[in-house]
């Protein structure tokens, strides 16, 4: 599996269908399918990094080729902090059993912010992951 690899966000290439890609992840992490939520769970607790997470959860299926190859190559450049945090960010919220909300915006620079509203029980964890993208955000090629 690539590692993430360290150096400045703009070796991060733009992902077109970042949005596609994060809508399958947040139907895997929702938490309204119990099955998908012990799947998630499994998954993350032997991933080493992002990348690896969303290859064995089969997030990167039905893409298509070029946009396969341009989510690995970004998600195989996030900085090693961020990519870091962000595994534990999943994981500590499904073992916590709460959904994840993941939301992506483009931007400058790699930013990862991570918010939870629980009130008793119920909540969720909020995670918004900022790259940079310079295109088209029709998801048009």
């Amino acid at each position: 599996m690539p590692q993430p690899k360290s150096g400045a966000a703009a070796t991060i290439r733009p992902v077109p269908h970042a949005i596609r890609l994060v809508h399958k992840a947040n139907r895997l992490l929702d938490g309204l399918d119990p099955n998908a939520s012990r799947r998630a769970r499994r998954v993350l607790a032997s991933a080493s990094s992002v990348l690896d997470a969303v290859e064995r959860a089969g997030l990167l299926e039905d893409l298509g080729e070029a946009a396969d190859a341009e989510a690995r190559a970004a998600l195989a450049a996030l900085p090693p902090s961020v990519d870091t945090a962000l595994l534990a960010v999943l994981k500590g919220a499904l073992e916590r059993r709460l959904p994840v909300v993941i939301q992506w915006k483009p931007g400058a620079f790699v930013d990862l912010q991570v918010w939870e509203a629980v009130d008793g029980k119920a909540g969720h964890v909020g995670v918004m992951l900022t790259t940079p993208y310079a295109g088209d955000m029709t998801g048009r090629p």
